[in-house]
């Protein structure tokens, strides 16, 4: 399969595999402070990103906005991941439909009390490659991740509040990827457990990553940043196609 996107380490693991379609993700074991950051980063990111949808129709746009939607859907409350919901259904990729996704965003300001999300409203609507968007360069409607994990191990310093946010999406990413075995994890039980083993890997950094932040600990979230780099080398080495 030809690549889509050029990412860092991490996002390899979506290119260039026969993707398969895998469960929602559950929430990751993240700190409060984390949680509240990374949703108030989103929320504002995905709503600036379908404003310019809705004039442009910009299709990579509406692919980065249902990826934003999907982390969302795993750390946010209630009523946040009720409206990202709504927002997800509503970027009809295929159709090149994007209104109602648009405007769902807006409600993501103040979501309704009440909200209820169904996990399995997802099941089977997403691959990979749409988990693994948010690693993308900006221009490409991605968060970003990439340039960010990679310029920030290399300067070896890290703003607190932005670790708390890379840890929590890079955490509940891998709780997504787990789930997202690529076509050579499924060859024989000793893949699958490789693929678990660095998705889980690279979990357990992010999270570490946030709570880290958390104490504004210098030395450990650089100790984090590498530890997420390297499980994702490790994935990377083992499931590229040559």
């Amino acid at each position: 399969m030809t690549p889509r996107y050029r990412l860092f380490a991490c996002s390899t693991l979506a290119v260039a595999f026969g993707f398969v379609v895998a469960p929602t993700a559950t929430p990751a074991d993240l700190p409060k402070d984390a949680v509240k950051a990374a949703v108030a980063a989103d929320v504002a990111t995905l709503q600036k990103q379908l404003d310019e949808l809705s004039t442009s129709q910009k299709k990579n746009l509406a692919v980065g906005g249902r990826s934003i939607a999907l982390l969302l859907m795993n750390y946010g409350d209630d009523a946040t991941k009720a409206q990202a919901a709504k927002v997800y259904a509503g970027l009809k990729l295929k159709e090149k439909d994007y209104k109602a996704g648009v405007e769902a965003a807006k409600g993501l300001s103040g979501p309704p009390a009440g909200g209820k999300f169904d996990p399995k409203s997802i099941d089977g609507t997403f691959e990979l490659h749409d988990v693994m968007h948010a690693f993308s360069m900006s221009k490409s409607g991605g968060l970003n991740m990439e340039k960010d994990i990679r310029d920030l191990t290399k300067a070896g310093k890290v703003d607190a509040k932005d670790a708390m946010v890379l840890g929590a999406r890079v955490a509940a990413i891998a709780d997504y990827t787990v789930k997202l075995p690529n076509e050579k994890a499924t060859t024989n039980p000793s893949m699958k457990t490789k693929w678990e083993r660095w998705a889980k890997d690279m979990g357990s950094a992010g999270t570490g990553l946030a709570e880290a932040a958390g104490k504004n600990d210098a030395k450990g979230m650089m100790i984090q940043l590498k530890k997420m780099g390297d499980s994702c080398s490790n994935c990377h080495n083992d499931f590229r196609d040559s």
